[in-house]
């Protein structure tokens, strides 16, 4: 129903060379995209142009080990303060099996 109303768009792209208006999305959302913890550069600066002023960028991993949560949270949420995102916020979850962690940045607002 909310895409249908034209409330929320679902989109697979090529993030690095996508073409989106600037300001045009409330909110963006990766799940498991190992690119962000590892160079995003160019994809950053994508999500950050299109994202709307005070906009969010959420990026959620569940890595094959816990042990893992950390270096992934850090690395993550340093791209996104280097990429101009603030307020930038790490959760963590226990689940079965595993952990989850997600990582929250947002646009200044203007």
């Amino acid at each position: 129903a909310w895409i249908a109303a034209g409330c929320a768009d679902f989109r697979r792209v090529a993030l690095g060379k996508a073409k989106f208006a600037a300001g045009g999305f409330h909110r963006a959302l990766a799940v498991n995209v190992n690119l962000f913890w590892l160079n995003p550069a160019a994809e950053l600066a994508v999500l950050h142009r299109a994202l709307r002023p005070g906009g969010m960028l959420c990026l959620v991993y569940q890595p094959p080990s816990p042990t893992q949560i950390a270096r992934v949270a850090r690395a993550c949420a340093g791209f996104l303060r280097a990429h101009g995102f603030t307020r930038v916020r790490v959760k963590t979850a226990r689940l079965r099996p595993g952990a989850a962690v997600s990582i929250r940045g947002f646009t200044r607002s203007a």
